[in-house]
């Protein structure tokens, strides 16, 4: 009975179901990639590729390329131990010598043609599609002359072997029609699959089973799992890239209409209170040239108040764009401790609170998580932003080594004690939370190190 081709059952296939995955998923899925999967930038630039986390936790982050693609000349190489017995009757069968030279020479060269063929499938696929949407030059096309002479070599040998020798050497089928799934164009790697399938059952006919039935069974499944499965990683990546590119277009839309809404807003604000001051202006102007100083004095202080309250809406206006949510600060902020090698814990609140305490609590979870970057030297911080019914307390506490005195933090320079580190930056944060009603405490934690406590109370005279 024929041996099984490559192929694997788990819950994702396109981690080397099959040789041709291997070689793809090794390769990098793409971001930003077209219909095959062909990568490109965020902003259209020249493609890009990016790594399989399981890939880069084998080969390591900084590899290039090369490894990555040898990598996968590996993972799809171990199929290869399908062929084992089509070698051991080379090596070890009762064949004339003629035979064994040719069925070695023949081996060979199909086994060198996979392989090579495995390094360069999926970049020529990515690349084919480029170039069918317009985003390769068609004299690239050279490309896609070696791979067909590709196919046809691998698909001229596994044939001829499979037909001259049979049994054994009907696998090579199986590995052909999982380069072909990669890389024909659709719709035809179903179809080419499919009719593989019947290609090889009728080979297998012809050649006969030596009386096990099963046979019939045993190839034909084999030969649609590997290329069906090498079919379904190659669609896996092109959904992948599929909606990559969406989500770079929906971004790209978002900044569109950001910058459309700061376009309405900034005329909606100023269109009109310049408008004031170009015609005030000119009054005021003819008023001089008459010498009606009083009311060109008027006027003119009517400009002025113009001016001020435009600056004072686009002051409001701006501060609205800097806002930014706690829960983004947060996250921003984890991510910061992350890189530095620091265990992250983090907590947000359950129910919304005041667009102003959420302004100043930011302020406080940013210069917290600085100074853990810079001074604490803690292997682990914890970043939590609770609300209760009368206040909204932030908290950022790490493991360091550094043990302080708990005290509140004051709003004058002038009154921190000498050492206690109270910096401009704890004072601006006190001065920002006392404008809320608010509190800074710095102490030191119940198991080490130190914790930046901010409290704002919900109901207070200062916020009344």
């Amino acid at each position: 009975m024929p041996s099984t081709p490559p192929t694997e059952t788990g819950p994702r296939p396109a981690e080397g179901a099959s040789a041709v995955v291997g070689a793809s998923t090794a390769t990098g899925a793409p971001t930003g990639s077209g219909p095959d999967g062909s990568a490109t930038s965020p902003v259209g630039g020249s493609p890009r590729r990016r790594r399989q986390p399981w890939i880069t936790a084998l080969v390591g982050p900084e590899r290039d390329a090369t490894d990555g693609r040898r990598f996968g000349m590996l993972v799809g190489g171990i199929w290869l131990v399908y062929l084992a017995p089509a070698a051991d009757q080379v090596v070890a069968g009762d064949w004339p010598t003629w035979q064994r030279v040719l069925g070695g020479l023949l081996l060979v060269v199909f086994v060198a043609a996979y392989l090579t063929t495995l390094i360069v499938v999926v970049p020529a696929r990515r690349a084919r599609s480029e170039r069918q949407r317009g985003l390769e030059p068609r004299h690239a096309a050279v490309g896609d002359r070696e791979m067909w002479a590709r196919v046809a070599l691998l698909l001229v040998v596994a044939v001829a072997t499979s037909i001259g020798f049979g049994g054994e050497w009907l696998s090579t089928i199986a590995f052909s029609t999982a380069i072909l799934a990669v890389w024909l164009d659709q719709p035809w790697p179903p179809r080419a699959i499919v009719g593989m399938a019947v290609g090889c059952e009728a080979l297998l006919l012809v050649r006969g089973t030596d009386g096990d039935s099963s046979a019939y069974f045993w190839l034909g499944f084999a030969v649609l799992v590997a290329g069906f499965v090498s079919y379904a990683a190659r669609r896996r990546g092109e959904l992948e890239g599929e909606l990559d590119r969406v989500r770079e277009q929906n971004a790209r839309l978002a900044v569109v209409e950001e910058r459309g809404r700061i376009a309405r807003d900034l005329h909606d604000l100023l269109g009109h209170s310049l408008s004031v001051i170009a015609v005030k202006s000119q009054l005021a102007e003819r008023l001089l040239e008459r010498d009606d100083a009083e009311r060109a004095a008027a006027e003119i202080r009517e400009v002025r108040g113009v001016a001020r309250d435009a600056l004072r809406e686009v002051r409001h206006v701006v501060d609205g764009y800097r806002r930014r949510p706690i829960a983004a600060e947060v996250a921003s902020s984890a991510a910061a401790l992350r890189s530095a090698d620091l265990d992250v814990a983090s907590e947000l609140p359950e129910h919304p609170i005041p667009p102003d305490v959420e302004d100043v609590l930011s302020f406080v979870v940013r210069e917290g998580t600085t100074n853990v970057l810079r001074h604490s030297g803690a292997s682990r911080c914890t970043l939590a932003v609770r609300a209760a019914a009368d206040r909204v307390t932030a908290t950022v506490a790490d493991d360091g080594p550094a043990s302080v005195a708990h005290r509140v933090v004051s709003t004058d320079p002038r009154a921190a004690r000498p050492g206690s580190g109270d910096g401009s930056g704890l004072v601006g944060l006190a001065e920002r939370l006392d404008a809320v009603g608010g509190t800074l405490e710095l102490g030191p934690g119940e198991g080490g190190g130190t914790v930046l406590r901010a409290t704002v109370p919900l109901r207070s005279e200062g916020r009344s």
